[in-house]
């Protein structure tokens, strides 16, 4: 007769403990959910010049580099060497414009690196609980800096995240939270604990780009809320108007950064996330 051998296994309770707050976590409930939108702006010219390398000065015209191909006719190669002295001239002449360009464009994406740009406002809504999204950081009347705005934000992560409540938006994964990190980084304000865990982003926390494209890639906001019929970009405004608008017309910024962010819940509502 063959012996039924058992096996006892026995776990200590910390570690199930530990199993069983991580299962809390990574199981995802559908129902209670928040969706974000961060927008942000370039830091001032004098705060980030430091990482602007100017196109390099034309330097002396160098006959030696003038290409005559297989022209022996002194008269052609003349007019080579005339046309690749102006030619070299016009650089000199046009270099502080040259400069000036390459300044612009740089300036133009500032707002795209934690390194030169900021965080101006986070726009966040609470379906079924907020009726429009509110907008940290949108004190119409008075400019509020980005360390504070940073802090209520985490303060309010925080809370979310102990709620297991779903924390959705479109990129948040690639580019808003990141940004958000390294800006806290920058002014020593605490991140919230449980956003990573290891190398692996919160469970709790999804994204419309990344849910859509089912393997990296990108697509943008507008065309999926078009797509779905569920709205569109503010006509006439896209995010590279936001910090001027920001300053210039802020309310029309805040109407815009609201629309994204009811845009992105309805997009994720369509997909399932919520």
């Amino acid at each position: 007769m063959q012996e039924t051998m058992t096996l006892d296994l026995e776990f200590d309770v910390p570690i199930a403990a530990e199993l069983e707050q991580w299962a809390e976590h990574a199981v995802f409930r559908p129902g209670a959910a928040v969706v974000l939108d961060v927008e942000t702006g370039p830091l001032s010219w004098p705060e980030i010049e430091q990482f602007f390398t100017p196109p390099a000065a034309p330097g002396e015209f160098d006959e030696t580099t003038v290409k005559y191909g297989n022209t022996k006719d002194e008269a052609k190669r003349a007019a080579k060497l005339a046309e690749c002295r102006a030619n070299h001239q016009a650089l000199v002449d046009g270099h502080t414009a040259t400069v000036e360009a390459a300044r612009q464009e740089f300036i133009s994406k500032a707002a795209l690196s934690a390194i030169t740009g900021r965080v101006l406002a986070i726009g966040y809504h609470v379906p079924g609980v907020t009726d429009s999204p509110v907008i940290m950081g949108s004190n119409v009347v008075a400019d509020v800096t980005e360390k504070p705005i940073l802090a209520d934000f985490w303060r309010k992560f925080s809370e979310w995240l102990d709620k297991k409540m779903t924390i959705v938006g479109h990129n948040l994964l690639a580019f808003d939270l990141p940004f958000l990190i390294r800006r806290s980084w920058k002014h020593g304000v605490t991140v919230s604990p449980g956003i990573r865990q290891g190398r692996w982003w919160n469970p709790l926390i999804r994204d419309t780009m990344v849910e859509w494209s089912m393997n990296p890639g990108m697509v943008k906001l507008d065309d999926l809320a078009r797509f779905f019929g569920v709205g569109q970009k503010t006509e006439g405004v896209t995010g590279a108007d936001f910090a001027r608008l920001w300053t210039e017309n802020r309310q029309l910024a805040c109407e815009y950064l609201r629309n994204d962010v009811l845009m992105t819940s309805k997009v994720a509502t369509a997909i399932g996330l919520i």
